[in-house]
Parts: structure tokens; C-alpha cells; sequence
């Protein structure tokens, strides 16, 4: 739920929801629709030459749309917020929604179909034989923030033969595995050794909303590698790192200059995992700048961590309680970690230090955020004129010039000509009430 208030005040949104039973305050939904947003993006690359191995992606380098250079997408969303346990940052998530945000299919009576799309720019196995040994490794996840697939509902890869025939190779159903597991598989038949090859993966789940929800990771495509795809030499960080604020994600500067050590978090952290099925040691380092690039605060452990084989461990560094910042004019801050693992070529030509490397941005303005502008999933009240409270604490007494709130498309209701009442109370403690 994406929301978004310019000052720190008690609201409230009183809902009328006629049908709405009132068994429970609060109903999650997966949203039906989601607003114009630039990480749901569909550029289609012009390629005319064919892609030659290794075929790579961890996802890591795009955001929104995946790279066009290797992929021709079919409504998959590039994210790091769908999920929280990926083998990397990045992973390309599959559901029921369009590129552009809008369903497949608006008749929420269509259980199962068709959804998303990935499928692979053409890639050059001329001249290679079954005895080539061309492996196709992935590793994918049935479950995310989203909705669950049901039983019926499937991930589907499909190798594109010499007569342009999409032939299925890999299928699975979903049994709500909420972890990420590898696939490895073998591309040894003729028909697919062939200088227009392809490959795609297809979804298929209720075409109507973020229902469904498939996630992909980690596409490898090489012959005869060197290195095991299950257990590849390669240490990244995954989850979005915290707000360096200790409460909002945003909030005004003039706001946060009144109590800056109160406001600011005490640690920041973020994930690593570890895909070798070995030990491995790493080192990091976290940095606050500003939007020109001045470092304003950095922490370098003393010594390098040891993380075990397939295990995700959290990292942390200690957060200043005050930071170089003035003035009146907005200040960005970006936080950012840093892995670092000794040098070593795994896959040739591939660098896997580009998954090293994850970041956030605090905006200190004129106005106050807990949400980082993402919606997962959408929140209902089952009660008829049921409220909705969202509380923020001054630092000082200020004014409020504007409330933006996202309403999202969740169900198949229709919610036109319905109303909602927005209340904003100075002090709501239950015995005493300020409007």
C-alpha cells in the first residue's frame, strides 16, 4: 500500500464498502490494477544479431523492464520488492497483470490462462552437437508477496526448434514453495541445436490482477561450463536495505532538523547469500551520500565475514545519530553496501560483481512517507464505515497543505460513485478527539 502524507498528523479514511463482511478490520487483496509506473516498463529492443554463450542474467542490472538486449518481454516486471528471499537483487516476476498494469483479462471469473511472458532473444547454437554439452540453468520461486499459485497453475519453459515450434521441456506446478530452488537442465537434442534458438517461460494463472505470482532468477545458458550451475562461485547481496530514518522512509527536512539523532535509525542492513556449496569469505562496506555524490558517513567492518554454503546471513552497520545536513533546500540521501569477494573468473566474460552492490534513497523534503513506493498487495476493511488511522508525531507544530493516497484496484468490485470521507484529528487517544 503506497501512501504518502505531506505532514505528520493522525488521518483516517472512512470506507463504505456495502458488501464487505465484517468477520475481520482487514482484508489483504492482490491488486486488480496498478497505477502508471515507470517499473512497469516494455521496451522492446530492435536486436537484429543473435546472442552467442554464455546467455546470463541475474537480473541485477535493470529495473522494470528486463534487459532488451537479451529478452523480449511478455508483461514480466524486473523488482527487488516481491519477494524477499531471491539469490540475488533482482528477479523477474511473473502474475496476471499486462506490462502496463492493466489485466490480461478484466472477467474475474477466468480462473486460469495464459500470463506472462519471458522469452529470449535468438540465440546463435549453430554448429554445436548433442555432444556439446549445452546446459540451461534457473532458479525460480512459486510464492512472493503476491498471491500464491494454485494447483492448477504453472511455470512452463518452452525451447523454440528448426521449424520455429515452441516445444515444452520444463513444467511445474505450484506447491507454495516460498524459498528459490535451481533447475539444471540439459539442451542436447538436435532440434534446438540451431542458429535461431530460443527459449521462453510462460506463466500460467488467473489473468486478471497480481494473482499467481512466479519469480525467476539466476538464467544461465552455456556449453560444456567449467563451473556447476548448482553451486556457482558467486556471493550477492538480495534485500533492499532499511530506511536510514528510524520511522518513515521520507519526511520533511525542516521536520527532521528539530531532532535529527532522534530521527535517525540506529543500523542499517541488508542480505547476503551465499550460491557456492561452499564456505566463502566476503567484505563489506556501507556509505551515506548525497545526490552529488559526497560522502557523508562510512563504516568498514574490521574483518571479512565467513558465510556458509547456500546460507543467506544479514549484515549491519551502525548508523550515525547525525549527519552534515542544513539548509532549507530538499536533501537526498543514498545509502549504500558493498560486498567484495576475491577476484575470480567463473563464468568467462561475465562479471558476477554486478549483483555486489544494493542501495536506497531517503528524500528529506515537505512531506512525510512510510512506504517506498511500491504496492505489493492491497488493503480492505471488512466492516461497513470502517476507518483506516495512519499516525505521524511533530517535531515542531507545522501546517498541512496536501494528503496523497493511492487507491488501488483490489477485487472485482466496482467502486464508482462510492465515497470515502477523509478526517484529519489533531490528537486521537480514545477519550479525546481534536478534528
Amino acid at each position: 500500500m503506497n501512501l504518502s502524507f505531506p505532514i505528520r498528523f493522525l488521518l483516517a479514511v472512512s470506507c463504505l464498502f456495502a458488501a464487505l463482511a465484517a468477520q475481520a478490520q482487514f482484508r489483504v487483496l492482490p491488486l486488480t490494477q496498478t497505477p502508471p509506473n515507470p517499473v512497469r516498463a516494455n521496451i522492446q529492443s530492435a536486436r537484429v544479431q543473435a546472442v552467442t554463450l554464455p546467455f546470463y542474467e541475474d537480473f541485477s542490472t535493470y529495473h522494470g523492464q528486463p534487459d532488451p538486449n537479451l529478452w523480449i518481454n511478455g508483461g514480466t516486471v524486473v523488482n527487488n520488492t516481491y519477494d524477499d528471499l531471491p539469490p540475488s537483487k533482482g528477479f523477474a516476476t511473473f502474475d496476471g497483470l499486462r506490462f502496463n498494469g492493466l489485466p490480461y483479462v478484466n472477467n474475474p471469473n477466468v480462473t486460469s490462462g495464459p500470463t506472462d511472458t519471458l522469452t529470449s532473444q535468438t540465440i546463435n547454437l549453430g554448429g554445436l552437437t548433442p555432444a556439446s554439452n549445452v546446459l540451461m540453468s534457473f532458479w525460480w520461486s512459486a510464492q512472493s508477496f503476491g498471491e500464491t499459485p494454485d494447483r492448477n497453475d504453472s511455470l512452463v519453459l518452452q525451447f523454440k526448434d528448426r521449424a520455429g515450434a515452441w516445444i515444452t521441456r520444463w513444467l511445474d506446478t505450484a506447491r507454495a514453495r516460498r524459498d528459490f530452488r535451481d533447475t539444471v537442465l540439459q539442451v542436447n537434442d538436435a532440434r534446438f541445436l540451431h542458429e535461431a534458438f530460443q527459449f521462453r517461460f510462460v506463466a500460467y494463472g488467473r489473468p486478471s490482477g497480481m494473482f499467481d505470482a512466479w519469480n525467476l532468477d539466476y538464467v544461465i545458458l552455456d556449453r560444456n561450463p567449467a563451473y556447476n550451475p548448482r553451486s556457482l562461485r558467486d556471493v550477492a547481496v538480495t534485500r533492499q536495505p532499511r530506511s536510514i530514518l528510524r520511522r518513515y522512509s521520507s519526511m520533511p527536512l525542516e521536520q527532521f532538523l528539530v531532532s535529527p539523532t532522534t530521527e535517525m535509525g540506529n543500523v542499517d542492513s541488508t542480505v547476503v547469500y551465499n550460491q557456492e556449496g561452499n564456505f566463502n569469505f566476503f567484505a563489506y562496506s556501507y556509505a551515506v551520500s548525497n545526490a552529488a555524490g559526497q560522502q557523508l558517513f562510512r563504516f568498514d567492518p574490521p574483518e571479512r565475514p565467513q558465510i556458509n554454503q547456500r546460507t543467506r546471513q544479514a549484515i549491519a552497520a551502525a548508523v550515525p545519530n547525525t549527519l552534515p545536513v542544513s539548509g532549507s533546500a530538499p536533501v537526498t540521501l543514498r545509502t549504500q553496501f558493498r560486498i567484495t569477494t576475491d577476484p575470480v573468473t567463473v563464468i568467462p566474460g561475465v562479471d558476477l560483481s554486478r549483483n555486489d552492490t544494493i542501495g536506497r534513497t531517503t528524500v528529506l523534503s515537505d512531506y512525510y512517507a512510510y512506504d517506498d513506493g511500491t504496492a505489493e498487495y492491497g488493503v480492505g476493511i471488512r466492516q461497513r464505515q470502517g476507518s483506516v488511522a495512519v499516525r505521524y508525531v511533530l517535531n515542531k507544530p507545522d501546517t498541512l497543505t496536501a494528503v496523497q493516497l493511492l487507491l488501488v484496484h483490489a477485487g472485482d468490485r466496482d467502486l464508482s460513485g462510492q465515497t470515502f470521507v477523509v478526517n484529519v484529528w489533531k490528537k486521537l487517544d480514545g477519550r479525546r478527539e481534536s478534528v
